[in-house]
């Protein structure tokens, strides 16, 4: 049986051939229900000893697979920091949104912290800006895309808006397969790609 391919830690299969981070699964009971799970503890290794269990077993797997995968994104926002917070605030706003990335919010800053503006998809905002020094050479973004149109749409949007082209909307193998992206430099020079793996 094989771990999740989405959660680094399932990617280690236990002694048992099994996937890392449960013990002390006592027994499945037909297909009604699955008793006696006492935990998750560490990433050590799945003890499963009941026999005849067949498909069921194959479930539990996947059971424990999704709910250790749950979070398949580990980072929950980035903040660029940006010359002119109006005109990025403007660019962003129209090249993000064939993403689907349309929802804003503002926080305003005090007592030292700066003003922001976060970007989002109506779920939660996970990109944000604010006004300060920019060091584009230290920075890169990637943002998801569903399929190669929302690449493409991104990649008009971008330069409609005031982007410059860094690479054009392509496939590269040589990073992964299905790997489909585009690159544009936003107003202070930021490396921003859009990127679809199918």
């Amino acid at each position: 049986m094989r771990a999740c391919l989405q959660c680094p830690r399932c990617q280690q299969p236990s002694n048992e051939g099994g996937i890392r981070g449960i013990r002390g699964i006592r027994g499945i009971r037909g297909i009604r229900g699955i008793r006696g799970i006492r935990g998750i503890r560490g990433i050590r290794g799945i003890r499963l000893r009941p026999k005849g269990i067949g498909s069921t077993l194959s479930s539990t797997y996947s059971l424990v697979s999704m709910h250790m995968c749950l979070r398949e994104n580990m980072i929950d926002h980035v903040i660029l920091t940006v010359s002119d917070f109006k005109r990025s605030v403007a660019f962003y706003a129209k090249a993000l949104k064939p993403l689907g990335i349309t929802t804003f919010i503002d926080y305003e800053g005090k007592d030292g912290h700066p003003d922001l503006k976060g970007f989002g998809d109506g779920k939660r905002h996970f990109f944000w800006l604010k006004e300060g020094k920019p060091d584009p050479q230290a920075v890169h973004v990637g943002f998801v895309a569903k399929d190669h149109f929302e690449v493409d749409a991104f990649y008009k949007a971008a330069q409609a808006a005031g982007g410059k082209s860094k690479k054009s909307p392509q496939a590269r193998l040589e990073y992964y397969p299905g790997y489909y992206a585009a690159w544009v430099l936003d107003p202070d020079g930021h490396d921003i790609e859009v990127v679809n793996k199918s």
